[in-house]
């Protein structure tokens, strides 16, 4: 599977998103809840353990890329 790629000579698009942080994600479970992606019983253990979650590596991940690919 193809993870990242190029358009032309300054577009770039990724799979992932390295941006959301714990609140994010927490939100993204509110919305989809009752969706099957989790049980829904379990959403306050999981947003506990999502919660605390530092995420220094996806900001340093892009602060690299952009500086790498600036032109």
């Amino acid at each position: 599977p193809v993870q990242a790629y190029r358009v032309g000579e300054r577009v770039y698009t990724t799979q992932f998103h390295p941006e959301p942080t714990p609140a994010d994600f927490i939100e993204r479970m509110t919305v989809y809840r009752n969706d099957g992606y989790f049980d829904a019983d379990d959403f306050d253990v999981i947003a506990d353990r999502v919660r605390p979650a530092e995420l220094d590596a996806p900001l340093t991940l892009l602060r690299t890329f952009a500086t790498r690919i600036a032109l």
